[in-house]
């Protein structure tokens, strides 16, 4: 209904920078300039003075700043109502969506189908990716969600829930483009298996002296630059002393989403065998 860009510059004169505005819409300061230039050049005006302090709004940007919120609101007002007149007739069906539940597949199959069934309409709704996120999103099905498309074990199923087959998808693993497995078309458990613990310390429990112990002997070693020293989110990791000490020492700290133990899957597998070996 009307030129998207004046979002984005809505945004940027009420921050007065386009590197406040970029951190506002998590997009690069580069994109927001790119945005506000083509936003130019298509309304043939110029909206901002740009100077070493900053930027301000022209004469002309003070009045589409103004004005662009009046039609905004109309244009709003106006898909609203259209909507409206659409649910009359429109079947609705809510699809939760995540990293591990893509809907990527059946959106490009709705694409194929979708001119067959003009009365149905996919909305696509995300949740999160936790333990927590997860459970509260099928207690959910059939309220807020309809289906959800990903990969399920069938004991996990069990009689609460219906499945039905999309189709059959090889298990994929991502590797750097120069990474030594990157030519192999087919992958064995050993070939993912790293071959070297660079430091380790054993202890009865996990405490500051122990994760110091370990940066102690990080610290010996011939590290490259930067190297990333990925962990979970444990009130260790996060300590300001251990932060800094990570830093000192030349490393990148990296921590896993919260609740999301996926993004250390390697060695959380590890710790699982470990444990069932031990314990």
């Amino acid at each position: 209904m009307y030129n998207h860009l004046l979002d984005t510059f809505i945004i940027v004169a009420k921050c007065g920078s386009f590197q406040k505005a970029s951190e506002k819409l998590f997009i690069s300061s580069t994109s927001i300039m790119k945005q506000m230039n083509k936003l130019e050049h298509d309304l043939q005006v110029r909206l901002f003075k740009r100077t070493s302090k900053g930027i301000e709004l022209t004469m002309q940007g003070e009045y589409i700043y103004k004005e662009s919120q009046k039609i905004m609101h109309l244009s709003n007002t106006i898909l609203k109502e259209a909507k409206k007149l659409s649910n009359e007739t429109t079947i609705k069906i809510k699809i939760g969506s995540s990293e591990l539940f893509p809907s990527k597949l059946l959106s490009n199959i709705w694409n194929i189908v979708q001119s067959e069934w003009p009365n149905f309409d996919l909305e696509f709704i995300s949740f999160e990716d936790s333990r927590q996120g997860q459970h509260n999103a099928f207690s959910q099905l059939g309220d807020k969600f309809t289906f959800f498309v990903g990969t399920y074990l069938s004991t996990f199923l069990g009689t609460r829930y219906n499945a039905m087959e999309l189709v059959k998808l090889p298990l994929c693993i991502g590797v750097p483009i120069h990474h030594k497995l990157q030519n192999k078309k087919v992958l064995a458990i050993s070939d993912l298996y790293n071959q070297e613990i660079v430091a380790y310390d054993v202890c009865e429990s996990q405490n500051m002296i122990q994760v110091y112990r370990v940066l102690h002997q990080l610290e010996q070693l011939p590290l490259e630059q930067n190297a990333l020293l990925h962990t979970d989110q444990g009130y260790q990791f996060t300590n300001k002393n251990y932060i800094k000490k990570v830093a000192d020492i030349g490393l990148t700290q990296s921590m896993s989403r919260r609740g999301n133990c996926w993004d250390n899957a390697c060695i959380e597998n590890f710790f699982r065998h470990l444990k069932r070996i031990v314990l």
